[in-house]
């Protein structure tokens, strides 16, 4: 559950102790208003959230300009998730399947998915399953496969010193000079050069 307070609340909670409870929080000041309708939402991507957060707050650690801005757009699109499911009725099991499958994805990009296989996690034929990834995405499934690994990539190449080759193989890919075009195509750099991966981050 995602809850926006505003000054002022003075929120009263109840938790099972027998249940794991992770809580994290954000306080920033805002132009206007930005609680959603009835003030909180239950967020679908999970992972997606935890992901914002996360770089939210590394990069606001940073401190430096491109930290700054990254930590506000960070924020930015966690409020935009909190407010879609707030407006959104909930989804169907189908769009469960989806979210489940595309935070799947994200989460083990150096996995050898197929399309057969995500199909039948969905329980729905190749083609339909294709038509309603797209659909729920934004991109087909082959090209979001693409998007996790060359994202995972970054956070590698940032984050680590593993080299272009040692973080080709981790995700899957047999050819350097097959990952250095897909990650030059989706980023518009090249793997190698670690120091505008950081200034863009």
């Amino acid at each position: 559950m995602s809850i926006v307070f505003t000054p002022g609340d003075t929120p009263v909670a109840r938790h099972d102790p027998s249940r794991r409870l992770l809580v994290f929080g954000v306080h920033f000041l805002a132009d206007g208003p930005v609680s959603p309708p009835g003030r909180w939402a239950l967020v679908r991507d999970l992972r997606l959230l935890e992901s914002l957060a996360r770089r939210g707050d590394i990069a606001h650690r940073r401190g430096d300009p491109f930290g700054r801005r990254q930590t506000v757009l960070c924020l930015t699109q966690i409020l935009f998730l909190i407010w879609e499911d707030a407006l959104h009725s909930p989804c169907g099991p189908v769009d469960t399947a989806l979210d489940d499958i595309s935070g799947a994805i994200r989460q083990d990009p150096s996995r050898r998915w197929t399309v057969t296989e995500l199909a039948a996690r969905a329980s729905l034929s190749r083609a339909q399953f294709t038509r309603r990834f797209t659909a729920h995405t934004g991109m087909p499934p082959g090209r979001y496969l693409v998007h996790a690994r060359i994202t995972r990539a970054t956070e590698l190449l940032v984050e680590t010193t593993m080299s272009v080759t040692q973080v080709a193989a981790a995700l899957g890919y047999s050819d350097v000079a097959y990952f250095s075009r897909q990650y030059k195509w989706i980023t518009g750099r090249t793997p190698g050069n670690r120091e505008s991966h950081i200034q863009s981050r």
